[in-house]
């Protein structure tokens, strides 16, 4: 028997700006709950990389906790985390957006996993949540020819990510930019939780 460890998080896109005295960035707000089976240390590692590299793109990226159900679903976007992937699954990939039939993201995190380096697994983990996200925020599978939106990273660009981040091209800066201020996704909330009893 098989046992899949999977992940769901949820992307609730809130289609209401609020204002911030002055503060005229775009955010993302990340939600996380419940225990998961991602190790601790990868999981900041995830959520600090993630944040920095938004950062540098202009868009504040906010992690929560514990705050499950404190929006409606009936925009979400689904990032499922899973391991165990079949061979057939999509091969090289280490994860895919489906953003035309609905807005659902699967990560597979047994190709993301560094046995020996917690460090290296959360960064790989953070470029790869930011580059799926930018694609369902930015409502496109285009592709950069470098940094995170790249289509393909090389073995330099897996090493290099795992001390520095790859920027964002000046032109997904401006798509993030443009979606987050001008569609009505301000803020998107990403839930987490673990599903594997269900």
């Amino acid at each position: 028997m098989r046992i899949a460890a999977t992940i769901r998080i949820l992307a609730l896109a809130e289609a209401t700006a609020q204002a911030r005295g002055g503060d005229n960035e775009p955010s993302v707000t990340s939600v996380l709950t419940s225990r998961i089976s991602i190790p601790s240390e990868t999981l900041m590692w995830a959520q600090s990389g993630a944040r920095k590299m938004f950062a540098r793109a202009g868009v504040r990226l906010d992690w929560r906790t514990n705050q499950a159900g404190s929006a409606g679903t009936h925009r979400a976007i689904i990032v499922e985390i899973i391991s165990n992937t079949p061979a057939k699954s999509h091969p090289g990939a280490l994860a895919y957006a489906q953003l035309y039939d609905g807005s659902y993201v699967r990560v597979f995190y047994d190709r993301i996993e560094n046995p020996y380096s917690t460090h290296a697994t959360g960064m790989l983990l953070a470029h790869v949540l930011v580059h799926e996200i930018t694609h369902i925020i930015e409502g496109s599978d285009r592709h950069a020819q470098e940094g995170v939106m790249k289509a393909r990273w090389t073995h330099k660009d897996l090493v290099d990510m795992t001390w520095r981040s790859l920027p964002f091209a000046s032109e997904d800066i401006r798509l993030l930019h443009d979606r987050l201020n001008n569609s009505g996704r301000q803020t998107a909330q990403v839930h987490l939780f673990d599903n594997r009893n269900q």
